[in-house]
């Protein structure tokens, strides 16, 4: 994936976004790219530097989980149907999610990542969508990234990908407004 952002037209002011769990592995991914930014959605807040494992209390909900081959049941099987029914109320929509949704190891989740101390560097922002993650939204600014709150559910952006998108512009577009350069 590094490879495929890198070989993007790097003219553009480039911004990755990472959604859920996938913000774990910002810091790992931001430092080998040309970024202007990231921007972490509905996801763990990783540390500024140091290493980084997922919690016991999540691990020891994975263990209840994992499968006889070792494998993990796809994503959206580890919660409830009526969960999973809030989250993405199509239920055509919701089955097509959850057939793409690869089951990983369990030892996927025992990974140590490496953090460096300038992952967050030249910026980062933050959009929580559920209420679920305010505590992340909260260590964002307290670390004086700027935070945009939206009233909604955490697969929102496979749901409402218009309405979130029209948020992420809004959240890097000072960003992006800074990098613009007169003509001359």
């Amino acid at each position: 994936m590094v490879q495929s952002i890198a070989d993007l037209h790097q003219h553009d002011p480039l911004i990755l976004a990472a959604h859920s769990g996938a913000g774990l592995y910002l810091p790992i991914l931001a430092p080998g790219l040309a970024l202007v930014g990231q921007v972490l959605i509905d996801a763990v807040v990783p540390p500024d530097a140091g290493s980084f494992t997922p919690s016991a209390d999540f691990r020891a909900k994975l263990d209840r989980l994992v499968e006889a081959d070792g494998h993990l049941p796809r994503w959206p099987q580890w919660w409830s149907e009526d969960v999973m029914a809030e989250l993405v109320p199509d239920p055509e929509f919701r089955a097509a999610m959850s057939r793409e949704c690869p089951r990983l190891p369990i030892s996927f989740y025992d990974r140590v990542i490496d953090v460096p101390a300038s992952w967050a560097q030249p910026w980062a922002g933050y959009l929580r969508l559920s209420e679920a993650y305010e505590p992340q939204a909260s260590t964002a600014a307290e670390r004086g990234w700027p935070v945009s709150r939206r009233h909604g559910g955490h697969l929102d952006t496979a749901t409402r990908p218009h309405e979130v998108a029209r948020d992420l512009i809004d959240l890097v577009q000072p960003l992006l407004q800074s990098r613009i350069r007169p003509l001359q």
